[in-house]
């Protein structure tokens, strides 16, 4: 997990954070870094910024703010030029569709939903009658970002010897075609339970995979997606790390 979206904090039950140390060579270091930089500062900037989640070693979320005053034209100003309080912490997340490892649905049929969250609302300055923030999604990109968890989850929870992974080149970009192995359950549970944890994520099997299912801003009701990081090796029922349908719940205190 990020450590811009809580990631340097330990989950639930556990006394460290879930970090793997020299897990990428420094190419595909620079690559999800960029990728991690696209999400958390892109789509989530100002939700993160208002859920206290933005990295000092970082550089400043540039989103654009809308205010109107009664009578006046639109003002445009940045994050740093108003109150923390007075940015709306929203959000536009990706929910996905059944992905086609487990469908029979052509590419040109996978569609995706998106889901509007609004993590903090705004408190108006002085004078101000509306206060807005352009919020934009980028569905394959997210993707990659989900798959870069889920692998690493994989990797720390099972080890590497259980399973064959599958996801390197959505991460990395060079399948473009994500919707094979990323999907979600946006047509089922439109509208997901909020649960105690920021992030809620969770290992399953399927078919012969390994499957991790991802609910980021679970306390808002964020989409519940997964995805297919590998498929089995005859080691995962006996290697001892594999703990069966274990949750693991980031919850920031």
């Amino acid at each position: 997990m990020p450590r811009g979206l809580g990631g340097n904090e330990a989950p639930d039950g556990a006394h460290e954070a879930l970090v793997l140390g020299h897990a990428t060579c420094e190419v595909c270091r620079e690559i999800t870094r960029k990728l991690e930089e696209d999400c958390l500062v892109g789509m989530m900037g100002p939700a993160r910024k208002r859920l206290g989640l933005t990295r000092k070693d970082r550089r400043s979320p540039t989103s654009k703010i809308l205010v109107r005053r009664p009578g006046d034209a639109e003002d445009d100003m940045t994050i740093e030029e108003m109150m923390n309080k007075h940015l709306i912490g929203g959000m536009v997340l990706p929910a996905y569709r059944s992905a086609q490892c487990f469908s029979n649905a052509t590419e040109k049929d996978l569609g995706v939903d998106y889901k509007i969250i609004i993590a903090r609302g705004a408190e108006f300055p002085e004078g101000v009658h509306s206060v807005g923030v352009s919020l934009n999604a980028d569905a394959a990109i997210f993707a990659r970002l989900l798959a870069k968890i889920a692998l690493g989850v994989a990797v720390a929870k099972t080890g590497w010897d259980t399973f064959i992974p599958l996801v390197q080149g959505i991460i990395l970009g060079t399948d473009s075609f994500y919707q094979r192995r990323v999907g979600g359950f946006c047509e089922e549970i439109p509208e997901p339970e909020k649960l105690p944890a920021l992030h809620h994520i969770q290992m399953n099997t399927h078919d012969g995979l390994l499957v991790v299912e991802i609910q980021l801003f679970a306390n808002h009701g964020g989409p519940r997606n997964y995805v297919a990081v590998g498929s089995l090796t005859k080691n995962y029922l006996t290697s001892k790390r594999v703990r069966s349908n274990r949750a693991l719940l980031i919850n920031l205190k």
